[in-house]
């Protein structure tokens, strides 16, 4: 399948991409009805130029009669036996088969009152209908080179002759791929299935494995919406098949309660793939576990220790990794009680960007997620984190 960004269809594989871009560009000329290959009784797309109105199928003002009205016209001293006088309004303007060319019309200057009108009448139609056919024909124009943009040389000299109409190339092309099209829709369902066991059959225990597992199935139902599954398509059953695959990994709890949240949305078959996804990544996101092991790079806090003090901390670290001396019990509490309450990060409370951004540091940008989870642990004053701030507060302004 082709990447770039210009719709190509050079195999099989490009059909439905490429097919679903020619829908959407036909509808947006209003010819998609004349153009659908899948139908069978499909509306004729006939554009025919219009032809101007002639001029010479009208009687002039004075002519000729060869129809014996001259022997009915009273003769003159002053009147030529050559023209008779103007015929009357009422008379029908037109210039008909067999007449004598005698009295056709060469020039507007030479219609009767009543033929200019009609005359007029029937240029103006002509010209509404001369604007439509020209749009028209931009029209096709713009999907015929479309489609030879986009179609590999290959298949435009067998499928894009020149004495075909556009119908006659979109339904060529259509019998040739649409077979390709199932191959793919099998093979989409292959692996959007391969995809949801993945975490019960390689049992997914992390929340990064899960947040990778998500990016693959996010793919896999991408593809399988291209190409119509119904299990992809119907938010009840992808849902479904979400959940259940979910409850196999660390965010089962999250997952169960997510999907009831959801019921109003489903039953009314408006919730959509891309915001669930976003909603289980945020919640993957605020784990413990990431918050824990991501790390913020070097000078993002005080410290307020020197660098005699970060020499021994690396020493001890060291000391650790050799095993030669087991940690005492009581190390661990401290070790955690020297963790900011706040961030999770190694310092005191008192110096936490986060929970006193009028401390920060011009250059220095806090991390919106890491902001985000410390400001919802102020506003609940998980673990008296909102008291303990005032109090360091009130103690610094007395």
């Amino acid at each position: 399948m082709t990447t770039n960004s210009t719709t190509r269809l050079v195999t099989g594989e490009d059909w439905i991409t490429w097919f679903k871009t020619l829908k959407t560009k036909a509808t947006n000329e209003n010819l998609w009805d004349y153009l659908d290959p899948t139908k069978t009784n499909k509306p004729e797309l006939n554009i025919k130029e219009p032809v101007p109105p002639n001029i010479r199928k009208f009687r002039k003002r004075n002519a000729v009669n060869t129809r014996g009205t001259l022997a009915d016209t009273p003769s003159t001293s002053t009147q030529s036996t050559d023209t008779i006088i103007a015929r009357g309004d009422d008379e029908d303007p037109h210039f008909y088969e067999g007449d004598n060319i005698a009295i056709q019309a060469q020039d507007v200057e030479e219609l009767t009152e009543k033929g200019l009108r009609t005359y007029n009448a029937l240029w103006t139609n002509y010209e509404h209908r001369n604007k439509l056919y020209i749009q028209s024909v931009t029209k096709v124009k713009t999907i015929q080179n479309w489609v030879m943009d986009t179609i590999d040389e290959s298949h435009s000299r067998h499928h894009c002759l020149a004495e075909n109409s556009l119908m006659e190339w979109i339904q060529s092309i259509y019998n040739e791929f649409s077979l390709a099209a199932d191959e793919r829709k099998q093979k989409a369902r292959r692996t959007y299935r391969e995809i949801l066991a993945e975490p019960r059959s390689k049992k997914i225990t992390t929340y990064q494995a899960t947040g990778d597992w998500l990016t693959r199935w996010r793919n896999a139902i991408n593809e399988a919406q291209d190409v119509k599954l119904q299990e992809a398509t119907e938010p009840d059953q992808w849902l479904n098949d979400l959940t259940d695959a979910l409850r196999s990994t660390p965010m089962e709890s999250w997952i169960n309660a997510y999907n009831v949240t959801q019921t109003d949305q489903v039953r009314a078959g408006t919730l959509t793939v891309g915001p669930v996804t976003a909603d289980i990544r945020r919640a993957i996101g605020s784990q413990p576990e990431l918050l824990k092991k991501t790390r913020i790079a070097q000078g993002a806090f005080h410290s307020g220790g020197s660098q005699e003090e970060e020499g021994k901390d690396d020493h001890s670290t060291n000391a650790r990794r050799g095993g030669s001396k087991k940690r005492p019990r009581g190390s661990i509490r401290d070790d955690r009680e020297s963790k900011c309450p706040a961030c999770f990060r190694r310092h005191p409370l008192v110096k936490c960007y986060y929970a006193f951004p009028e401390k920060k540091p011009e250059h220095f940008d806090l991390t919106p997620w890491i902001e985000e989870k410390v400001n919802k642990r102020i506003e609940k004053n998980e673990d008296n984190l909102a008291d303990r701030i005032r109090k360091i507060k009130l103690e610094g302004s007395a």
